[in-house]
C-alpha cells in the first residue's frame, strides 16, 4: 500500500475506511455453522456452503485456507447458488464476537481460480474476510477475487487485494442484478487494493447491476491495465451511491477515470451520487481522478486532489452528461490536455459553493485550454452554471486560465471569486470564445490578479451577438489588461475595469456596446491605456475613464483594425479626466463624442483630442467643469451632487448605472454613476 497523505490517516484512525474494529459483536441467527482448521465440523469454507440451507450463516475462524475446486465452467474457492451469509474474524473459542483486523480470516486461491463465485439470483453476505490470490484461468474471463452473475453482494470490513482479472474487474466482477425483492447490493468499510484487470475496473467492475452503494471504503492501488477506471468502473448501472470512500492511487493510464469511471445510462437515467468523498493521487489518459461519461451524478463536498491525466480532465472529466456540484474541492490536478480540474464537454452542468484551486492544463502544442474549468457544450438542452465558486491559482497554456467556455450554449456565471489564475496566451481569468446559439450571462463575478498575453481578467472572441457581461470587476489583473473583445456584439454592463496592468478594455474589430462602466487606474505601454478600439463600429454610453496612465498618456485610443478595417466608434455621457490625452485618433477612423464632461482641476486632461487629421469627428454637447468624485484619489469615483457630470447628460435609454442604481435621477448624469438616493445590492453581488 502506497502512503496516504495526513488527511486521508485521518479518515482512517475515524473509522471511515478500512475494516471494522476490535469486538464488533454480531447476532447469531438460528442456522449457523462453524469453520476452523482443526476441531469444527467444517475445515472448509465451501464444505459448509454446501451443507448450509438458504439463509444460513457460516462463520469461520481465523486461519490461511487455501484450495480451489471446478463446478461447470467456474474454478473458485467458494462456490455459492444460495442466499448466505458468511462471516470472518471468529476464533473457536468465540463465535460471538468478531475481530477481523486481529483475527484475519484468509481466504487465498493461490492464483488457481476465483476466491468467490455467486452464479444465479442468490444473495451472498460477506462481512470480515481477507480475499486474495484470485486469478482467470483461461486468458478471456473477467474477475479475480470475487464473481457475481445476476446476483448480489453485500461486502463490508473485508480486504480484498493481489487479484487479477484477464479483463474486468480484478478485484470484484458483477454482471446483472435482477433480484428487485432483495436489498441492495452493498460495499461497507472495506480495503480494496493491489488488483489488476487487464482491461475494465482494477479493483471493482459492476456491469449492470441494480443499485449500489459504497460507503467508507478504501480504494487504493489498483490497475485497469487497457481500460477505464483504475479504482471502480460502473458500466449500464441505474443508481450508484457513494459516501466517505476513498479513491487513492489507483490507475487507467490507456483508459478513462483513473480513481472511478461511470459510463452509460443516458443522461436524463437516475443519478450516481457522491458525497464527502476523496478522490486523490490518480492517473488516467483521461479524466485523472474521475471521468463520466452518458449518465447523470451528483457530487455533494467531494474532494478531487491531486490527480493527473494524460489527456483531458486532471480532476474530472465528463461527456454527454448531465451533472450537479455542491461544494467540495478540485485542486492540484494536471491535465497534459485540456484542464486541469473539470473538463466538461458536450455536458451540462450545475456547479456551485466549490473551489477550484491551483489546476494545470500543461500541454505546449496545441495549447491546453481551461486551467481550471473548461466547458464545451452543443446541446441546447444542457445548461451550464456556476455560481459562488473560488476559481484560484490555476494556469493553462492555452486560452482562460482559470475558466474557458468554449462554444457553450446557456452558460451562466454569478457570483464566481476567479483570481490569481494564468495563462500565456488570451483570458488570464476567464476565455469566452466561439458562438453558441444562445446568449451566455456572466453576472457579478469579481476577476482578480489574474495575467495573460491578452485579456489579464477577461476575454471574449465571438463573430455574433452572445454574451453579457454585466456588473463584473475586473481588477489588478496583469500581463494583458483588464478585458479583451475580439469581434461580435458583446456587451459589458455595470463593469468596473480598475488597476489593470495593461489596456483596462482592448477591443478588436468588434461592434461591442459598453454601458455604465468605469474605467480608471489602468498602466499600459503603448496607446489607450484605458480604453482601445481596433476596428469596427463599437458604442460607449455612460462610460468614465479616469486616471489611466503609462503609454502615450491617451485615456482612449482609436484606430482602424489590425487588417485595416474600419472604424466608426461612438461615445455618449463619457467622462474623461486625469490623462495626458483624453482621446487620440489614428487614421483613418470615424468618432462620434456626444455630451463629454472635460474634468478640470485635479482631474484635468493636458489634451482634450488629439487628431492628426484624416479622421472623421463628430463633437457635441462638450461640458467643462469639476468632476467632484467623491474619493478619486483613494479609487472612489462615484460623484457628488456638486459634480459638473450631475444632470448634464442626454438620454441614451439606459435605465441604470454602474451600481445597478435607477437612472436617471432627474435628468441623466454623465459618466457611469448617477448620483442620487442608492439601492444597495446584496453583498454576493456587489
Amino acid at each position: 500500500m502506497k502512503p496516504v497523505n495526513l488527511l486521508l490517516s485521518g479518515l482512517l484512525m475515524l473509522g471511515l475506511l478500512g475494516a471494522a474494529g476490535p469486538g464488533r459483536a454480531l447476532a447469531a441467527p438460528a442456522n449457523e455453522l462453524h469453520v476452523c482448521s482443526s476441531g469444527c465440523a467444517y475445515s472448509t469454507v465451501q464444505a459448509a456452503v454446501t451443507a448450509a440451507a438458504s439463509g444460513d450463516t457460516i462463520k469461520v475462524a481465523a486461519g490461511a485456507y487455501h484450495g480451489v475446486s471446478t463446478v461447470g465452467s467456474h474454478t473458485q474457492m467458494v462456490y455459492i447458488t444460495k442466499n448466505i451469509t458468511l462471516l470472518g474474524g471468529f476464533t473457536p473459542s468465540n463465535w460471538t464476537a468478531a475481530n477481523p483486523a486481529t483475527n484475519v480470516t484468509l481466504l487465498d486461491a493461490q492464483q488457481l481460480g476465483h476466491v468467490f463465485t455467486v452464479n444465479g439470483a442468490y444473495q451472498a453476505t460477506i462481512d470480515g474476510f481477507s480475499i486474495t490470490g484470485g486469478k482467470t484461468l483461461d486468458g478471456v474471463s473477467d474477475s479475480g477475487g470475487i464473481y457475481v452473475y445476476d446476483g448480489r453482494l453485500i461486502l463490508s470490513h473485508s480486504k480484498v487485494y493481489g487479484n487479477t482479472a484477464d479483463l474486468d474487474g480484478g478485484g470484484i466482477y458483477m454482471l446483472r442484478s435482477s433480484m428487485s425483492a432483495l436489498p441492495n447490493s452493498s460495499f461497507t468499510s472495506n480495503e480494496i487494493y493491489s488488483n489488476t484487470a487487464g482491461d475494465m475496473g482494477g479493483g471493482v467492475m459492476l456491469d449492470a447491476a441494480d443499485t449500489v452503494t459504497f460507503t467508507g471504503n478504501n480504494i487504493h492501488d489498483n490497475t485497469a491495465t487497457n481500460g477505464d477506471g483504475g479504482g471502480v468502473y460502473l458500466d449500464h448501472c441505474p443508481n450508484a451511491a457513494f459516501s466517505q470512500d476513498l479513491f487513492n492511487a489507483n490507475h487507467a493510464d490507456s483508459g478513462s477515470g483513473g480513481g472511478l469511471a461511470i459510463w452509460g445510462y443516458g443522461s436524463g437515467g437516475t443519478n450516481q451520487t457522491l458525497t464527502g468523498d476523496v478522490v486523490s493521487g490518480n492517473s488516467a489518459s483521461h479524466g485523472g481522478g474521475m471521468n463520466f461519461d452518458t449518465t447523470a451524478y451528483i457530487l455533494n463536498q467531494v474532494t478531487v486532489t491531486g490527480n493527473t491525466s494524460a489527456h483531458d480532465g486532471g480532476g474530472l472529466a465528463t461527456y454527454a452528461t448531465l451533472g450537479t456540484i455542491n461544494g467540495g474541492v478540485f485542486g492540484n490536478n494536471t491535465s497534459n490536455g485540456s484542464d486541469g480540474g473539470l473538463f466538461l464537454q458536450l455536458s451540462g452542468a450545475s456547479i456551485s459553493g466549490a473551489t477550484v484551486i491551483n489546476n494545470h492544463a500543461t500541454r505546449s502544442y496545441p495549447a491546453s485550454w481551461g486551467g481550471g474549468i473548461y466547458f464545451y457544450n452543443e446541446d441546447l438542452n444542457r445548461d451550464a452554471t456556476f455560481v459562488q465558486n473560488t476559481i484560484t491559482g490555476n494556469t493553462a497554456t492555452g486560452r482562460g486560465g482559470g475558466v474557458a467556455i468554449d462554444g457553450g450554449y446557456k452558460v451562466l456565471l454569478r457570483a464566481n471569486q476567479i483570481t490569481g489564475n494564468t495563462t500565456s496566451t488570451l483570458g488570464g481569468g476567464l476565455s469566452i470564445y466561439g458562438d453558441p446559439t444562445v446568449s451566455g450571462s456572466y453576472l457579478y463575478n469579481t476577476l482578480q490578479s489574474n495575467s495573460a498575453a491578452t485579456g489579464g481578467g477577461i476575454s471574449v472572441e465571438q463573430q455574433q451577438n452572445r454574451t453579457a457581461l454585466s456588473f463584473n470587476r475586473v481588477v489588478s489583473n496583469t500581463g494583458g489588461g483588464g478585458v479583451y473583445l475580439q469581434g461580435g456584439t458583446p456587451s459589458l454592463d455595470g463593469t468596473t475595469v480598475k488597476g489593470n496592468a495593461g489596456n483596462g478594455v482592448m477591443l478588436a474589430v468588434s461592434n461591442a456596446v459598453l454601458k455604465n462602466t468605469l474605467v480608471a487606474d489602468n498602466t499600459c505601454a503603448n496607446h489607450g491605456c484605458g480604453i482601445s478600439v481596433g476596428g469596427g463600429s463599437p458604442q460607449f454610453l455612460h462610460i468614465t475613464v479616469a486616471h489611466n496612465t503609462g503609454g502615450d498618456g491617451s485615456g482612449i485610443y482609436i484606430n482602424y483594425g489590425q487588417s485595416g478595417e474600419n472604424v466608426n466608434a461612438s461615445f455618449t455621457n463619457t467622462l474623461v479626466g486625469g490623462q495626458t490625452i483624453g482621446v487620440k485618433m489614428n487614421s483613418p477612423v470615424t468618432l462620434t463624442l456626444n455630451t463629454t464632461l472635460w474634468a478640470n482641476g485635479a482631474w484635468l486632461n493636458s489634451s482634450e483630442v488629439v487628431d492628426p487629421g484624416g479622421n472623421t469627428l463628430a463633437r457635441s454637447g462638450d461640458v467643462r467643469g469639476d468632476a467632484a468624485f467623491v474619493n478619486g484619489a483613494a479609487g472612489n469615483y462615484h460623484i457628488q451632487s456638486t459634480s459638473a457630470a450631475h444632470d448634464h447628460g442626454v438620454n441614451a435609454s439606459v435605465t441604470d448605472d454602474v451600481d445597478g442604481d435607477v437612472r436617471p435621477c432627474g435628468a441623466p448624469d454623465i459618466g457611469a454613476d448617477e448620483w442620487g438616493p442608492k439601492q444597495y445590492l446584496p453583498l454576493a453581488e456587489k
